[in-house]
């Protein structure tokens, strides 16, 4: 079984990918900010974490280079990070800085079709989490119901 974290400032949005991942047999926690998160990497392995780009305290941009930074390169086992955006467009938030996510996916796409982008995320190239690169690309997966 999966394990995903879901970190999300709105409670909706942390109970509704809750729900449909569940239903879907994956294994999940939900934190409602960037230090909740933190903790929580420190106590269990995910596979992946889906995480909103603005929260107080810590952004998501910052989250996911932190989460990067605790995995040694060498381990290989860094789990696929993943931005819950609002829009379409991502938000890179200045062009020299490196993007920490390994996908990205609207929350109004993932309402509808969040397990068929979970199953694709983690089938992209063959990869698992435990094979994925410390500071990979970003990977395009399309719109999550297509």
């Amino acid at each position: 079984m999966k394990s995903v974290l879901i970190v999300d400032d709105e409670a909706i949005c942390r109970l509704l990918f809750t729900r449909v991942l569940q239903q879907a047999d994956y294994s999940v926690d939900a934190v409602e900010c960037g230090a909740d998160a933190l903790e929580a990497i420190e106590g269990r392995m995910y596979d992946a974490i889906l995480m909103d780009m603005q929260m107080p305290g810590i952004d998501g941009c910052t989250l996911a280079q932190r989460i990067r930074g605790r995995f040694d390169a060498a381990s290989g086992t860094a789990p696929r990070l993943v931005l819950l955006s609002a829009t379409h467009a991502d938000a890179r938030p200045q062009a020299h800085t490196p993007w920490p996510f390994d996908a990205q996916i609207t929350k109004d796409a993932a309402v509808d079709g969040l397990c068929a982008f979970m199953t694709r995320l983690f089938e992209k190239d063959g990869a698992t989490p435990s094979a994925m690169p410390a500071n990979p690309s970003r990977i395009d997966l399309g719109t999550a119901t297509g």
